[in-house]
């Protein structure tokens, strides 16, 4: 039974290679043109909400109601671009040197199955793989070092889509009703076209956010979460018990992605300091107050 899972195992793995390495090889010359998509659509989303949304909801913008909502325009703005365009630009990572492992520890990676974290390898890109794989809408790899940018680049779009459909729900059932006199930007179809908008993308990120978080909080990757799955299953049938040994817990798994900041929001600010670590080696649960580090597991989204 074992040495089928094995196979099992080593076929998919095998499978799943093959379909990155082919998907990375189209993403390559098209992420670009994604890339001026998303751009376009954010762009463009904005500009009809403000021409047509804003002035529906917030007739006078020179009030205290009008201030807020400008000043929480700006600070969405702020986050989804500063995020969006650090996840392009900020590199994945590097594999480490071969001269920087040595003979007992390639002799230990071959005899593994699973590539341990940070050292697998694009041949694509000639990027470390990490935890994600290429990106078409990012045209980019997402790894350790643009991973948060990532994660909250997904935040910040989810609040602009909510905060879109929340201020485009009450001009879409009046799109209904020509009788309605109309401020700005009068088509209806603009005003039907952010709001079905909104919600669909608003839908499809948040279930993506709530994975990512999840992720995060539980100290694993896509990847890392089947093999766990399945190192769980096999533990549970010898009578045994499994742990993940790169879960910190929630609290220090989230300080160690996100970083730890003066105040309790910090995390949400933008920030050109890198996340710690090297994207190679990580603490374990067992390290307690030292200092030591061990290889992770790290594969595609």
């Amino acid at each position: 039974m074992g040495r089928r899972w094995d196979r099992c195992l080593d076929a998919t793995l095998c499978f799943a290679t093959y379909c990155k390495c082919v998907t990375e090889t189209l993403i390559r010359y098209v992420g670009p043109f994604f890339v001026v998509i998303a751009l376009t659509l954010i762009l463009g989303g904005i500009y009809v909400f403000f021409a047509a949304i804003f002035p529906y909801q917030v007739p006078n913008p020179y009030t205290l109601y009008g201030a807020i909502h400008l000043a929480w325009c700006a600070f969405l703005f702020q986050g989804l671009m500063f995020n969006y365009l650090l996840t392009i630009i900020t590199p994945a990572g590097a594999p480490p040197p071969p001269t920087d492992l040595s003979a007992e520890r390639l002799a230990q990676l071959e005899s593994e199955r699973a590539p341990r974290r940070g050292e697998g390898f694009s041949r694509w890109c000639k990027k470390c793989a990490q935890s994600q794989s290429r990106t078409a809408w990012v045209s980019n790899c997402v790894g350790h070092f643009n991973h948060r940018y990532f994660v909250l680049f997904l935040l910040y779009l989810f609040m602009v889509c909510a905060y879109g459909a929340l201020m485009s729900y009450s001009p879409f059932m009046d799109s209904h009703r020509f009788s309605v006199p109309w401020v700005g930007l009068s088509a209806r179809g603009t005003i039907v076209f952010i709001f079905v908008l909104s919600v669909a993308v608003g839908l499809a990120v948040g279930l993506m956010l709530a994975w990512h978080l999840y992720l995060v909080l539980t100290g694993q990757t896509t990847i890392e979460f089947y093999f766990n799955r399945y190192r769980m299953q096999m533990a549970k049938e010898r009578g045994e018990t499994y742990y993940n040994e790169f879960d910190l817990g929630y609290r220090r798994n989230w300080d160690f992605f996100f970083g730890k900041g003066k105040f309790w929001f910090s995390w949400l600010l933008p920030t050109f300091t890198p996340p710690p670590g090297d994207g190679i080696t990580y603490p374990t649960r067992t390290d307690g107050k030292t200092n030591s580090r061990a290889m992770r597991n790290y594969a595609l989204v």
